[in-house]
């Protein structure tokens, strides 16, 4: 007979997080206008404008709302209204400055960028004037 035992370890419980730790909205999406909500929403049923813009582009994945990093600092974005509907793969690379947009210059991928939000914003108004007539 042995004296030692082998007693399991207890085991511990789950902690909780404290509330001075637990994760808040982010306050852009608590800044956003009924309107920014409405764009995203049609935003998300459009097609991916690399479809239509990028030669031999193949769409692969869920569409994502890309904005265009020019408003610098921690956690800042653009205006959501002035997103454009990407696949993953493109949203990606565009970012990225990969695949197609490898060894663009910003300026151009600005200008790239703000050309397709235009095109996505006549169609917006168009199918919201469509919508009211």
């Amino acid at each position: 007979m042995s004296l030692l035992r082998a007693d399991p370890k207890p085991t511990p419980r789950p902690k909780k997080r404290r509330k001075w730790m637990r994760r808040k909205r982010a306050r852009r999406i608590e800044k956003q206008t009924p309107e920014d909500r409405r764009y995203l929403a049609w935003l998300h049923t459009q097609p991916c404008v690399g479809a239509e813009s990028v030669p031999r582009h193949e769409c692969l994945g869920r569409i994502e709302a890309a904005h265009f990093r020019d408003v610098t600092g921690a956690s800042r974005k653009e205006p959501d209204t002035t997103c454009i509907p990407l696949c993953q793969s493109l949203h990606g690379d565009y970012d990225q400055a990969r695949g197609y947009f490898y060894g663009i210059p910003r300026d151009e991928r600005k200008l790239w960028h703000q050309s397709q939000q235009l095109r996505m914003r006549i169609r917006y108004e168009a199918e919201a004037l469509r919508g009211l007539g």
